[in-house]
């Protein structure tokens, strides 16, 4: 079956433009995810330094459950990674985003997928580019001609679909592995919160205050004066893990929407790579060695101007994300 030459119903790009990738809110949200983690990791994980900074708590088994789920988002944070670290592993590994293994960090995993999405659009374009050249008539007949096209499309070692597939695979399997940690991470938080000594800590606060007022309302001998003291010194120490996590408690319920955010920018991804897949086995499939040897009909049909536009779009904010993925001095 091939389309009419002449007809306005060539074959559409896809819906989901390649500049829609929003690639430039990744570092954001994964900014505001390690700033979280980086406060949890400023409280002790465990209980005889816990007891030595903040003091004694009465609910001995809570805070062993906090304390609990404060390492594991501790792992979770490390398999997330960071900028930090990404720039400390390249500095060990100069190929460590390049080479053929996947990074088991999440973030070095997304920086060297965006690599790909660089390489992979700017193969668009050029294919885009390369179009005029290819389909010259002085290249041949026009079933020669469409041939050629159809094997820089999708042929079966090098063709742009095949390239496509893979940039399509890659970013399903990272929002998968990104997703479960989300899940994992929420349970996490979840517990933290529930298992928070944060309000025996005020609850002690308050009664130590209490005890203070009275004292100083006694007449004041060694032991009173003793007793204030021991009553300040729990209080401050209560008073610094209260603000610990304040810090932690106060930007928790941002972390799970921070990695959904990044989960639909790679699907969003996902999306309009499929989607050109699509295009493009549509364009070869439909079409007739006429149309397929005509630069300007297979232009439209790839989606005109805008689609070399849209992806060339994408191939500068992928190339802006990896220059800016690691920590500079």
């Amino acid at each position: 079956m091939s389309i009419d030459q002449t007809s306005a119903d060539t074959p559409k790009t896809n819906d989901l433009g390649p500049s829609g990738v929003q690639l430039d809110q990744i570092k954001p949200a994964w900014d505001a995810i390690t700033s979280w983690l980086a406060g949890t990791k400023a409280i002790p994980h465990d209980v005889d330094a816990v007891l030595e900074r903040y003091g004694v708590f009465q609910d001995e088994e809570n805070l062993a459950r906090f304390l609990a789920a404060l390492e594991i988002v501790r792992v979770w944070g490390d398999l997330l990674g960071s900028p930090a670290s990404l720039t400390a592993r390249i500095a060990e590994n100069p190929n460590y985003i390049t080479g053929p293994e996947v990074p088991e960090e999440l973030y070095a995993a997304v920086v060297r997928l965006t690599i790909r999405v660089e390489n992979t659009a700017g193969t668009v374009v050029t294919t885009y580019d390369s179009l005029p050249t290819l389909l010259d008539p002085a290249h041949g007949t026009a079933k020669e001609r469409a041939d050629a096209l159809k094997q820089v499309l999708r042929g079966e070692n090098r063709g742009l679909t095949k390239t496509i597939d893979q940039l399509a695979t890659d970013s399903a399997d990272l929002r998968a592995r990104l997703t479960a940690l989300q899940k994992e991470l929420a349970s996490s938080v979840v517990t933290l919160t529930t298992t928070s000594p944060l309000n025996e800590a005020n609850r002690t606060i308050g009664a130590l205050r209490a005890e203070i007022e009275t004292l100083h309302q006694q007449t004041a001998t060694p032991e009173t004066e003793k007793r204030i003291r021991e009553c300040e010194a729990e209080i401050s120490k209560k008073e610094s893990l209260v603000h610990a996590l304040h810090d932690v408690f106060s930007t928790a319920h941002k972390v799970t929407p921070k990695l959904i955010e990044v989960c639909g920018v790679l699907e969003y991804l996902g999306g309009v790579v499929r989607s050109a897949k699509t295009t493009i086995n549509m364009v070869c499939g439909l079409s007739s060695d006429e149309q397929l040897s005509t630069a300007d009909w297979v232009k439209k049909a790839l989606g005109n101007a805008s689609m070399r536009t849209q992806w060339q779009e994408l191939q500068d904010k992928a190339r802006a994300f990896v220059q800016h993925a690691q920590v500079t001095p």
